[in-house]
């Protein structure tokens, strides 16, 4: 994918690959153990991910940015994560992200909630595991 809203392709070194496959190795197993939290938490850091390498904060931009959006978004708070990346991203699940804000909340999800996060999640997470397997793929050949 090469347009503005696919994850941007930088290098990244043996060490980094191993871990963010290694992270999206635990990120399926806790779908598969039904751990919405963990589940949620690891969508939103996800989205927050996406936003960050989309809109890198201005501290690493190589030029001045004027954009006030243009923060640290791993840092971010979730709410303005579920918010700004939909802006950014008309491709977001706008659903899984407002599922996975309330699975961090202290009110628990329904029955229905919690089935509808494990299954919109397990393709998210999936998806994003097969592009860093992919990544992996193409540095290491």
């Amino acid at each position: 994918m090469n347009n503005k809203n696919s994850f941007v392709h930088t290098d990244f070194s043996p060490l980094q690959l191993h871990w963010a496959e290694q992270f999206a190795n635990e990120s399926e197993q806790a779908i598969d153990a039904e751990d919405m939290p963990a589940v949620a938490r690891t969508v939103l850091f996800y989205a927050g991910l996406q936003l960050e390498m989309m809109f890198p904060p201005a501290s690493i931009q190589p030029f001045p940015v004027k954009d006030a959006a243009a923060q640290d978004w791993l840092l971010a708070p979730e709410e303005e994560i579920v918010r700004a990346l939909p802006e950014r991203d008309p491709q977001a699940d706008r659903r899984l992200l407002h599922l996975a804000l309330l699975a961090v909340k202290p009110a628990p999800l329904s029955i229905e909630e919690r089935h509808e996060l494990r299954a919109r999640a397990a393709v998210y997470i999936r998806s994003i595991g097969e592009r860093l397997r992919h990544f992996t793929e193409q540095w290491l050949h």
